[in-house]
């Protein structure tokens, strides 16, 4: 019974145990999923709140680029009105009044220097132009071949429909004509001067605005760092080429890597295990627009790469390609805290078990213990009656016997005797006639 008791035991025990350690590597493995998820589910938050600072910005840039153009242009027509209108009951000719405006206009400087003031005519002819001064009376289309891009296209849509408007073209900056590359994306706005039948413009090159807004969003990510101890960051590339290449990229915002802000930046650099991580995520954003990246970097003020997790997200709009990361050994120190606390439920779980495992086997030990001793003495009372019985006709007393089966069984033993000393009884009756007769 002991040896029963023991197996019995041991065996619940061993079968609670293996139960409580697989539920434990079964909760360890959910929360790693669950945990890998709610990370990926941040990165994607993070960039979509980057990216939405950065429309807000952009949105912002062009909404004031477009009411000071309006300003500008809405002050040259009230001078080219004032002019036309001042000389009118003088003998000044027609020309005499458009050189005036012209000379007016051309010396009026803006945007750092940078804004200016130009003339076309209803024929697309470029009729001032203090950037480039030698295009004056070429049309248009003969100036986009040179400097520009989409002048005549957009001036034509305006000019054959609303008379004023904006729209955006490629043009050199003052004193960078001619040279390579010196192209800027500019917007413009014109506007009609019936008198002559002339469209005053004005225009911002937008990349002063944009290096304002890259500061901006530099020192935005810079202080929303996130995750634990603020290791985890957004960072911005400026897509030149998604395919790829040497040049593909500019580096626009990074919290970890201020020193690459502004430089190139290659495809074909690779991680500390030699993974050509910025190949998988351009392949991601050409095939879905959006990828998840694991690869080695360093952290912000570290030397030894770890291992880290990005989200890349390609924003169109603005030609950017925004992405959030996470370092695994800040995951692994959370998920090492959870496991820890999940160890230290298990083992005091496993402590109560096996205290309610000895406690239930003390029970049973003292049970059997117990009915082992009473069955003994039953038994004992048995092993008396049955030496007497040999030499003398006499009954188990039942009432000294506890369990109901050595009841039972006494009361046939005592039928039995009964059965005994009657035979004998008629025994001797038999004899006694027998010795009578």
């Amino acid at each position: 019974m002991v040896l029963l008791i023991v197996l019995a035991v041991g065996s619940l025990g061993y079968l609670l145990i293996s139960e409580k350690y697989t539920r434990f590597h079964r909760q360890l493995a959910g929360f790693q999923r669950e945990f890998m998820e709610q990370q990926k589910i941040e990165l994607k938050n993070q960039v979509d709140q980057a990216i939405e600072y950065i429309d807000y910005q952009l949105s912002q840039r062009d909404r004031l680029a477009r009411q000071m153009l309006q300003q500008r242009v809405n002050e040259a027509l009230l001078i080219a009105d004032t002019v036309y209108h001042g000389y009118r009951g003088r003998q000044q000719d027609r020309e005499d009044k458009k050189r005036l405006i012209k000379e007016i206009l051309a010396k009026l400087r803006f945007d750092h220097g940078e804004g200016y003031y130009f003339i076309i005519d209803a024929d697309g002819i470029m009729r001032m132009n203090p950037n480039l001064p030698q295009m004056e009376g070429v049309s248009l289309e003969a100036l986009e071949g040179k400097y520009g891009s989409g002048l005549m296209a957009g001036f034509q849509k305006i000019a054959n429909g609303p008379k004023e408007g904006f729209f955006r073209y490629l043009f050199p900056k003052p004193g960078r004509a001619g040279r390579p590359g010196a192209k800027t994306l500019k917007i413009s706005f014109i506007k009609c001067f019936p008198p002559y039948n002339w469209y005053l413009g004005a225009g911002m090159y937008l990349d002063n605005m944009e290096n304002a807004i890259q500061k901006q969003v530099s020192e935005y990510l810079n202080i929303h760092r996130f995750g634990r101890n603020r290791q985890n960051y957004v960072f911005i590339i400026k897509l030149l080429n998604i395919n790829g290449g040497k040049n593909f990229g500019i580096m626009y915002a990074n919290a970890s890597r201020p020193d690459i802000i502004g430089k190139y930046i290659s495809d074909d650099f690779v991680d500390a295990k030699g993974k050509y991580f910025r190949r998988e995520f351009l392949r991601g954003l050409r095939e879905k627009g959006e990828c998840y990246v694991t690869y080695w970097y360093k952290t912000i003020g570290g030397n030894q790469p770890q291992l880290k997790t990005s989200y890349f997200k390609l924003y169109p709009k603005a030609s950017l390609i925004v992405a959030a990361g996470a370092y695994h050994p800040d995951m692994e120190e959370v998920i090492s805290s959870y496991r820890q606390t999940l160890e230290k439920n298990v083992r005091q779980d496993i402590r109560n078990i096996i205290f309610v495992l000895l406690f239930i086997a003390a029970i049973l030990m003292f049970i059997v213990r117990f009915m082992s001793r009473k069955i003994g003495r039953e038994f004992a009372v048995f092993t008396d009656f049955f030496k007497i019985a040999a030499r003398e006709n006499r009954l188990i007393d039942t009432n000294t016997l506890s369990l109901q089966e050595f009841r039972e069984l006494a009361a046939t033993v005592n039928q039995m005797v009964r059965s005994r000393q009657e035979i004998e009884s008629s025994l001797r009756d038999s004899e006694e006639k027998f010795r009578s007769l």
